[in-house]
């Protein structure tokens, strides 16, 4: 019983880190990466793009719900790019001994 759970569990955390891969975020570590998990596993624009393009299947929806998730996968990437940028700046802190 409990193996099952636990088999669950794994295939959803794989598919979360497959999903963030992809998004170029699967790096990202501590508070971050939970905003990130939280955003994809249970966020609101990506659950609800779901659900009302099920339920509406109007073409002006569609479109809207496409752009909410276009406007998700953009923050993303921002998300990234700080990412790299705030770890390029923590180099280049420790290089210089902490004298900037």
């Amino acid at each position: 019983m409990f193996n099952s759970k636990e088999k669950k569990q794994e295939k959803l955390d794989a598919k979360l880190q497959e999903m963030m891969n992809s998004l170029g975020v699967g790096n990202l570590s501590g508070e971050d990466r939970e905003v990130v998990e939280s955003i994809l596993s249970h966020g609101c624009f990506v659950n609800n793009a779901k659900i009302l393009s099920a339920l509406s299947g109007g073409t002006t929806q569609a479109i809207a719900n496409s752009l909410l998730v276009d406007l998700l996968k953009t923050n993303l990437v921002l998300i990234r790019q700080n990412d790299e940028i705030i770890k390029l700046l923590r180099n280049i802190l420790e290089k210089s001994g902490g004298n900037i």
